[in-house]
């Protein structure tokens, strides 16, 4: 999984120079790109997002501050800060020649998963792209994209448009977690994790609760690996149609105020089996599920906003528009 992430577009300029410096002095270390940098659901402008993988005889601090003090001694590097005290420990620093922001973190495995998930949805499902593309900007343009100033980050927009694509009345993606799985329901959601995605399949463990009656040996961990997508084609849905669709799912059907976005299984998750605050936006990290990835939306107010945007814009797109009349002559 990592390898494939390292093969992808490490060309890129930041990330080339980059790489030949931090290995001049960690040669153990390679480089690899996650988020939009390596989805493509980025815009020119984005941040570029490099983590590091390092051997287990090396440990994350260290990484970061010999990532600190060799870029501070590079030219070709400017603007250089740090936050070690992030949910992410990152450096992060502009690259001088193209402008662009770049952020390092070390050993962010969470990161990885997600991107090669996206990445592999999005080589096979190719309406996903301009979808989430859309939705981007369409973020952008209200203001609300920002996560350091109360915004929602870059990741929730794909997983809204998987959610949705999933719960149309004729599903375009598949769920993970469903009644096809073998031993799952409901009950027994907490026991099931999904792992990676990998050659055309998400992968998922099961362990059971300690509370659950079973015999020993049904005890043990259990894997098992679902089709990303759906076997047979789908048939072809123009992307503006389910532009439109997305907004009024989002404005008019899904109840954001009680309920989960979760990409994991088929069943519509409440808040309350989550343990989850109401009202704001929630939206479940299918690879570490216990976090809210829209939980940088921490204001009502922000909250009701991009409600309100969402509604203001389906309202826009769904109505038909008034042409003006021609001018006929007498």
């Amino acid at each position: 999984m990592g390898s494939t992430i390292r093969m992808l577009r490490t060309d890129g300029l930041p990330v080339s120079i980059m790489q030949e410096l931090l290995q001049s002095v960690l040669p153990d270390v390679k480089l690899r790109l996650y988020g939009s940098s390596c989805t493509k659901f980025g815009f020119k402008d984005s941040d570029v997002n490099i983590d590091i993988e390092y051997p287990p005889h090396m440990h994350q601090p260290d990484v970061l501050l010999v990532v600190k003090e060799s870029l501070s001694t590079c030219p070709l590097f400017v603007n250089l800060e740090a936050d070690f005290h992030a949910r992410v420990p990152v450096v992060i620093c502009k690259e001088k020649k193209s402008g662009l922001i770049c952020k390092v973190s070390a050993g962010n495995e969470n990161a990885v998963q997600t991107t090669c998930y996206l990445l592999a949805l999005s080589s096979r499902e190719p309406v996903l792209l301009p979808l989430v593309l859309g939705l981007r900007r369409w973020a952008r343009i209200c203001e609300v994209d920002n996560p350091e100033v109360g915004g929602l980050p870059p990741y929730v927009f794909a997983l809204m448009v998987i959610y949705f694509l999933q719960k149309r009345k004729e599903p375009l993606l598949p769920t993970y977690l469903n009644s096809e799985v073998k031993g799952f329901s409901l009950s027994r959601l907490s026991g099931f994790n999904l792992t990676h995605a990998e050659d055309g399949f998400v992968h998922w463990t099961f362990t059971p609760s300690s509370k659950e009656p079973s015999q020993p040996a049904e005890r043990s961990s259990t894997k098992g690996k679902v089709p990303l997508v759906f076997p047979a084609p789908r048939p072809t849905e123009e992307a503006g149609r389910l532009w439109v669709e997305l907004l009024r799912f989002y404005s008019l059907e899904f109840n954001m105020a009680d309920n989960v976005i979760s990409v994991r299984t088929s069943t519509v998750l409440s808040r309350e089996m989550k343990d989850w605050p109401k009202k704001r936006i929630a939206v479940e990290d299918p690879f570490a599920v216990k976090r809210n990835v829209a939980r940088s939306v921490n204001s009502q107010q922000t909250c009701d906003y991009i409600l309100h945007c969402l509604k203001t814009t389906y309202k826009y797109f769904a109505s038909p528009l008034s042409l003006p009349s021609a001018n006929h002559k007498k």
